[in-house]
């Protein structure tokens, strides 16, 4: 037998082992040449600690407050969409995995499962990422849902005035396959029919290229919800962010 994975990168190829190739290629995949993906990895290998020594580590802890939530690391799982592609339960084992770890788990809009499902399917602090379509209605129906599902927070994507070119699922033809659809979607959009690139511009479609600030502020003015956005990328962004509260 296999020793056990003692790291997150040793799973990796466990995984796509036991993966269908198409789906593989999507998760692991970035858009265009996947400059930004091979920049990522690179950045975080270029992080280093400097410590400090003698100095009393005797007792310690990473525990952190984030959006009045106590954590007991500052680490989150991000929102990843259609994870039944990688197993059946999908986002519902990685809310069971977010409560045990007692981390958030940040639900994706192209879940495979709703986010009311995902809400009922372990305790545990969860928010919900946002793409703002152009159909305002249907951004503050997805918002509500969330509301009344128990969801602490909003990620709403601002990075994505255009969907990215994802060169690998052309090359594969890959399609998204009847157990990996957006669940949340039922209604707005013909889920048996939206897969692989196909899928591409139904959301091409739904999600408004014009987004502004005024945007934010509208958000704002229908939710309680704390608002976080996600994909900043710029200092003076990120000041405007806070500006926009």
């Amino acid at each position: 037998m296999a020793a056990r994975p003692v790291n997150i990168a040793e799973y990796e190829p466990l995984a796509r082992a036991r993966m269908e190739s198409g789906a593989w290629e999507y998760i692991a995949g970035g858009a265009a040449d996947e400059i930004t993906l091979t920049r990522n990895l690179s950045a975080f290998r270029r992080i280093e600690l400097l410590p400090r020594v003698l100095v009393d580590v005797a007792s310690v802890h990473t525990t952190t407050k984030v959006l009045g939530s106590t954590l007991p690391t500052p680490v989150l799982l991000a929102p990843t969409g259609f994870q039944t592609l990688a197993h059946d339960d999908g986002e519902l084992a990685t809310a069971r995995a977010a409560a045990g770890a007692g981390t958030v788990m940040v639900v994706s809009t192209m879940s495979s499962y709703t986010v009311e499902e995902i809400a009922a399917a372990e305790d545990g602090p969860k928010w919900f990422q946002l793409y703002c379509y152009r159909d305002r209605g249907v951004t503050q129906q997805l918002v509500q849902r969330a509301e009344a599902a128990g969801l602490e927070a909003l990620c709403l994507t601002v990075d994505l005035p255009r969907v990215g070119l994802r060169e690998r699922d052309l090359h594969s033809g890959f399609q998204l396959p009847a157990h990996a659809q957006p669940r949340n979607f039922l209604g707005l959009i013909d889920v048996n029919e939206a897969g692989g690139h196909d899928f591409a511009e139904h959301v091409g479609a739904l999600v408004d290229p014009s987004l502004t600030w005024e945007t934010v502020a509208w958000l704002r003015s229908v939710t309680p919800l704390p608002l976080i956005l996600k994909g900043l990328q710029h200092p003076e962004d990120a000041r405007l962010a806070v500006e926009h509260g």
